[in-house]
């Protein structure tokens, strides 16, 4: 099995687990803005199945019914305020120790998002890889419980 090499200090493994891989990922394609968005979003979710060479796999699917995690882009995330930026939500549903079901919200990465994250430090932010960074980092809750 991969594991990160903090996941046991940060308490990573104390949570459910998945049962099998791959992972069957549904996304909300009407939530979806553009093409780079949902590139973005795609290759974030899939970053760990590519670093862990398939071992934490997904499938990605066209219906939602049946998928063990639906992603869905949203405009906000409740608690977001000018002082703290959410970009991402996810929920995570168990049956015992394993993980059953995962949403994940995607925040729609605004011109004011990529400018407070990127700006001039960082001036190849873009929505795609601002979409792909938040994906991936959603990703890693619902792997690791």
């Amino acid at each position: 099995m991969f594991m990160p090499n903090n996941a046991d200090e940060i308490g990573a493994l104390q949570g459910g687990r998945w049962s099998r891989f791959p992972i069957d990922v549904w996304i909300d394609s009407s939530t979806v803005q553009n093409q780079d968005e949902m590139r973005g979003l795609i290759k974030g979710l899939q970053s760990w199945s590519d670093a862990t060479g398939g071992v934490l796999g997904v499938n990605f699917v066209n219906s939602r019914i049946g998928a063990q995690i639906d992603v869905r882009m949203v405009d906000s995330l409740p608690g977001g305020r000018s002082s703290l930026l959410i970009l991402g939500l996810s929920t995570i549903q168990t049956e015992g120790e394993y993980t059953t079901h995962a949403s994940l919200k995607i925040v729609h990465p605004s011109p004011a998002i990529l400018r407070a994250i990127g700006g001039y430090a960082n001036p190849q932010m873009t929505r795609a890889v601002m979409t792909q960074r938040t994906a991936a980092h959603e990703m890693g809750h619902v792997l690791m419980g």
